[in-house]
């Protein structure tokens, strides 16, 4: 079984796309936790309308927007209480975004390589709206990408690993840094079968300077290596003056 975490707010214009190309995975065995950050447009009813025709998906929902961060945590505290009900843990976990979308072989591929590992890192493309590829990236290595999407997870590693912090903007920096730090054992695969959507209206597309000097700080005081938060700021910085 492989679970796919998928968090969504007002994302109607694209979240029927991003769940049929989870429904049309040639690889079958895996269910879809969708959480509905309250959203004040047509998401929830979207993503009913596949929750009723397929029960491998599953809609949670918050009554008010609470954050990328807090939708991921309450699906992966959903699976840990369906763990610790069951005596059989579910093998692997992977998170989609709600205007992404994957290639019909993504899960097939992922299981197919992950071996014994606890950690499969894998690369992306990134799309416009038009289907314009302006980007294709495969890991070079694993520090590299900072999302928690492009990888699949064993179940057992990640519901024991640090949650996401909620409240800011760029916790997927943090989170990354605190899985690098934990010492997984990993493969890095050069495929690219996740297609992440260029939306320049997103928010982490526009420039926060507040922000990211709140990030930086919390990188500082993370529990990591201190050669990895060091690399990690430069990196970051370097990439925001690219997108000045």
């Amino acid at each position: 079984m492989v679970d796919i975490i998928v968090p969504a707010y007002n994302a109607d214009k694209y979240v029927a796309e991003c769940l049929c190309s989870v429904k049309n995975q040639i690889f079958e065995n895996w269910r879809c936790i969708i959480v509905d950050d309250g959203s004040t447009d047509n998401t929830a009813i979207i993503a009913q309308a596949f929750v009723d025709a397929d029960s491998r998906f599953i809609l949670l929902r918050h009554a008010a927007n609470r954050g990328q961060s807090a939708a991921r945590n309450t699906a992966l505290d959903y699976l840990a209480s369906l763990n610790a009900k069951s005596s059989t843990l579910n093998a692997f976990i992977t998170f989609l975004d709600a205007d992404d979308w994957l290639d019909k072989d993504y899960l097939h591929t992922l299981v197919s390589h992950i071996g014994d590992k606890d950690i499969l890192q894998v690369g992306y493309r990134r799309v416009t709206d038009e289907g314009l590829i302006l980007e294709q990236k495969t890991p070079r290595h694993f520090y590299q990408f900072t999302s928690p999407c492009m990888r699949l997870y064993r179940a057992d590693y990640l519901l024991r690993a640090p949650r996401f912090i909620e409240g800011m903007i760029y916790e997927d920096v943090i989170f990354s840094l605190h899985i690098w730090s934990s010492k997984p054992s990993y493969r890095i695969l050069p495929y690219t079968g996740y297609n992440y959507r260029f939306n320049e209206s997103s928010t982490t597309s526009q420039p926060h300077p507040a922000e990211q000097q709140k990030l930086y700080a919390a990188i500082r005081q993370a529990n990591a290596f201190w050669w990895l938060k060091g690399l990690t700021i430069l990196r970051l910085k370097f990439h925001y003056y690219l997108r000045q």
